[in-house]
């Protein structure tokens, strides 16, 4: 009989994979055409932005009134990490009316021209809505059902959501295990044999769905498929690995810094809100002038809008260049849309900010254009996302690098990890003093 219900528990599983990645892909579709709309509104005519930007700041900024649906989303994953003891946390502390404000939030910030990205909304959901469909399926069908182990299915849902992202099932496994190490888990064989399920089954839907064969998951927005004519190559230059491991050291520094200061920002906003009802609405319509006036002064304004991730396209073909002023636009951007508190995710907008600041190190450096780029992608990534040697290997497979370019990113990423962490502490020992 049990192994009855285990069989139906592990099919009704395979089910909500797919139903759950149904809705993220349909969730990843619009938040495209969101951006590609708004960056067609901004050619046509700038100036209506002034009134659609602040407009739609004020309505995603709605966010506030739901539980965790706004602000650090990464940091409210980690939570479910640190309480897997308490296998119903997750229904008081992400209420699924939260999961749709997320989502709602998200789209209309990027339609408004607002900077954040897709990637955290979709993991989040992955997450959460497996969840929710597994006590779904535990608490009404009782009798064939079995009990799964709560840690290992919360491992499932993140790099389910991870691998329908960047379709890499070699990082993806590697993630399981790294994560697994990372938070201390006594039950890593097992996490392992449900990631490799959720694996199997993102994989088969990316395949189904985009029917590409290259690895090209987001057709507007991944890095994906880039270097398919172009051959990059990290050489063995003593100098040149010392400039990539500097240039990393550059990236966790600003990242640490970047990081710290929005999150602040975020909770003395959250603070004022949560305290005046005036300020609730004004707030959201001051950043999205604020936003609006950038937009409309800017000499790249469809570049500083979005993920970033088009402007590091069209530096790594050679299309175009980063320079400061964008740079800086850009950044400012994705501060007053994350403060304004709209929802959205860091990680596409920390590669795109790394590979600002790897192109404008290019001019101070000796290492190649294109590797000063990747680098500056890789030491970002690592950095928000947390375990770097599968952001290496992300990195590496939607660059289309081959696997001789590893050793470097693996230590640009370990190098601007522990960078990231180490000044991440260290300001935080400095608040406490």
């Amino acid at each position: 009989m049990n192994s009855i219900k285990n069989i139906i528990t592990v099919l009704f599983l395979i089910i909500a994979l797919y139903f759950v990645g149904f809705i993220c892909i349909l969730y990843r579709h619009a938040f495209s055409n969101a951006s590609l709309e708004v960056k067609m509104n901004i050619l046509k005519n700038s100036k209506t932005m002034y009134l659609l930007t602040p407009l739609l700041f004020w309505v995603a900024s709605r966010s506030f009134l739901f539980k965790h649906a706004n602000g650090p989303l990464n940091s409210n994953i980690h939570n479910l990490f640190k309480n897997i003891d308490y296998p119903n946390y997750f229904k008081t502390d992400f209420p699924f009316t939260s999961i749709l404000a997320v989502i709602a939030s998200s789209l209309i910030a990027i339609y408004a021209g607002g900077a954040l990205g897709p990637e955290t909304p979709l993991v989040y959901m992955s997450m959460v809505l497996l969840l929710y469909a597994y006590s779904f399926f535990k608490n009404t069908f009782k009798s064939v059902s079995s009990e799964l182990n709560f840690e290992s299915l919360l491992y499932l849902g993140y790099v389910f959501g991870i691998t329908l992202l960047f379709r890499s099932p070699l990082a993806s496994f590697i993630l399981s295990i790294e994560k697994s190490l990372h938070e201390g888990s006594s039950n890593i064989l097992s996490n392992i044999i449900y990631c490799c399920l959720g694996i199997l089954v993102a994989y088969s839907i990316t395949n189904h769905i985009t029917n590409d064969k290259t690895g090209d998951l987001f057709k507007y927005i991944s890095l994906s498929n880039l270097f398919k004519n172009i051959s990059v190559k990290f050489d063995n230059n003593i100098i040149h690995i010392v400039q990539y491991l500097f240039l990393a050291v550059i990236c966790g520094i600003v990242a640490s810094v970047l990081m710290k200061t929005m999150t602040l920002l975020f909770y003395g906003v959250q603070y004022l809100v949560n305290k005046s009802k005036l300020l609730l609405h004004f707030i959201p319509i001051l950043f999205g002038l604020c936003v609006a006036a950038m937009i409309n002064y800017s000499n790249n304004p469809t570049r500083i809008v979005g993920t970033g991730i088009n402007m590091v396209n069209c530096e790594l073909n050679e299309s175009c260049t980063y320079n400061v002023n964008t740079l800086f636009q850009f950044i400012y951007n994705v501060i007053f849309t994350f403060i304004s508190g709209c929802s959205g995710g860091h990680k596409f907008i920390f590669m795109s900010i790394g590979s600002g600041i790897g192109s404008l190190y290019d001019n101070i450096s000796s290492v190649p254009h294109i590797n000063s780029i990747i680098v500056g992608i890789t030491a970002f990534f690592s950095t928000i996302f947390g375990n770097p040697i599968s952001s290496a290997l992300i990195i590496m497979k939607t660059t289309n690098l081959s696997y001789d370019s590893l050793p470097i990113l693996a230590a640009v990423s370990l190098v601007s990890y522990y960078t990231f962490n180490y000044f991440i502490n260290y300001e935080n020992r400095n608040i406490e003093n």
